[in-house]
């Protein structure tokens, strides 16, 4: 008899617990192994730009992603390059960069990212075997003094920025300029830096085919 009631005592102790656990389970919210993003950290928020003073809104493209202004029908043939200074406590600040700007080397180096990202891409696990055959490519690229770029716009903003408590850190300036160059002019000048470093020949028929298919991701734009 105490047998009996020592099992039956147990089980209702074991009982008890597993309804605790799946209790408690029920009761955590669902988080991803990444952890949760703190709700004092705040994203910077707009105090003043170039239009405000007439009761404007800022224009749409200086919050738009490159690929998106590209894909807007007045620049089908264009490739677009969007610029934006370093933070500054003063617009004067944000202004000198304009003057201090070098578009040629800052639109090789633009161009030098997409294609090495677009390449990359496209080689996918055999990046290593187009290695030095990119970097030809892109040597010529940057080696090449870049022309017929034309500014489309600019403008400033201010944004108030604040620390990982939540609270202001600073009202900073920001300096965008959007630089755009026509797509025939860019990719001849991608066609030509492609067939410099064709001059090195594969040396193995894997190698051959990886550039084939970097040749025909870059070749259909980037």
């Amino acid at each position: 008899m105490k047998k009996t009631i020592y099992f039956l005592a147990g089980l209702m102790i074991i009982a008890t617990a597993m309804l605790s656990g799946l209790t408690s389970c029920a009761s955590e919210p669902e988080t991803s192994g990444m952890g949760q993003v703190s709700d004092s950290i705040k994203k910077p928020v707009l105090i003043d730009h170039k239009n405000l003073k007439w009761s404007k809104d800022a224009p749409t493209w200086v919050s738009k992603e490159v690929s998106e202004l590209e894909a807007q029908p007045k620049y089908a043939d264009l490739y677009i390059f969007k610029f934006e200074s370093p933070r500054s406590k003063s617009l004067e600040g944000a202004e000198l960069w304009t003057r201090d700007f070098s578009v040629p080397s800052e639109m090789a180096r633009m161009v030098k990212m997409r294609v090495e990202s677009k390449a990359v891409a496209a080689a996918a696990g055999d990046k290593d075997l187009i290695t030095g055959y990119l970097e030809d490519i892109v040597k010529t690229l940057t080696d090449t003094k870049l022309s017929g770029f034309k500014k489309e716009t600019d403008y400033w903003i201010q944004q108030r920025y604040f620390d990982a408590e939540g609270e202001p850190a600073g009202d900073d300036y920001t300096y965008l300029v959007l630089y755009s160059i026509p797509k025939k002019t860019l990719n001849r000048l991608i066609d030509n830096a492609i067939t410099g470093a064709d001059e090195v020949k594969p040396k193995t028929e894997e190698e051959k085919r990886v550039r084939d298919l970097v040749k025909e991701s870059i070749k259909d734009g980037i």
